[in-house]
């Protein structure tokens, strides 16, 4: 996990202690849980199939002659 690599060098460069780095590697993977029970939970009410798409049509912006 990226957080996990910035924390680690945080302690390293004395920026965090190691008590503060426990505390938010503790706080990041309670965060990383919830954010996945979401995302199951999404996908369980058909996610974003099922809704039309927000991503631009380039043909639609094709001048027509």
């Amino acid at each position: 996990m990226e957080v996990e690599t910035h924390i680690t060098i945080a302690i390293r460069l004395q920026y965090i202690s190691e008590v503060t780095a426990r505390e938010t590697l503790h706080l990041a993977h309670r965060i990383g849980c919830m954010l996945s029970a979401l995302i199951q939970s999404l996908k369980g009410k058909g996610g974003t199939s099922d809704r039309p798409t927000r991503t631009p049509n380039p043909e639609a912006r094709t001048p027509r002659r």
